[in-house]
């Protein structure tokens, strides 16, 4: 296994241009990505959030307005999901998640628009400083990508994404990586 550092933005380009082989997690399937890509059956699902000050933009139409900057990750789902949803904010963009995550808490942005655990470990790390909108944005499954043409491994990982299934690995994980976020407290130590 040989580990490419990649931003977040050029994920797709590293995969198209032959840089790497998989883009294990962390992309949406969306049309317009799936004509440079194919990918697999999904291996997760989550919620598309909008973490901010607590207190101050407590839904979604107040923070659709346009005296509000929202922040997002340049070229990601949720850049989309933030357009959609929050036609009259402005949208400020990040190369990556900490970047994004900087700007918050710096308050160069009233809220970010991130995939879930992220809006959720903004919170908990803030001690109280953000909260998350009760309401998600979207709800959005992530797959595993390879490069178009390369459909023996596609077909590879759709079996072994169903064998983690069918054994409840992968629900395992996300309970474990997404939902409880136990792993956070021994991480900040």
């Amino acid at each position: 296994l040989q580990l490419v550092p990649t931003s977040a933005p050029d994920l797709i380009a590293s995969l198209f241009e032959g840089a790497c082989d998989l883009v294990p997690g962390g992309l949406a399937a969306t049309p317009e990505r799936a004509l440079f890509l194919h990918f697999s059956t999904p291996i997760a699902e989550h919620d598309v959030e909008a973490v901010g000050a607590t207190g101050s933009a407590a839904t979604l139409a107040a923070l659709d307005a346009v005296t509000v900057t929202i922040g997002v990750v340049e070229g990601s789902a949720e850049q989309r999901d933030a357009r959609r949803a929050l036609p009259k904010a402005a949208l400020k963009t990040f190369e990556s998640q900490a970047a994004l995550g900087e700007a918050l808490a710096r308050k160069e942005v009233q809220a970010a628009v991130v995939a879930a655990p992220f809006s959720d470990i903004a919170a908990k790390e803030s001690g109280g400083a953000f909260s998350v909108l009760a309401t998600p944005l979207a709800r959005r499954r992530e797959s595993l990508a390879v490069r178009r043409g390369d459909l023996e491994f596609l077909a590879y990982l759709n079996t072994w994404v169903q064998a983690r299934v069918d054994e409840g690995w992968l629900a395992e994980k996300q309970a474990r990586w997404f939902t409880s976020l136990e792993w956070l407290a021994s991480a900040a130590r």
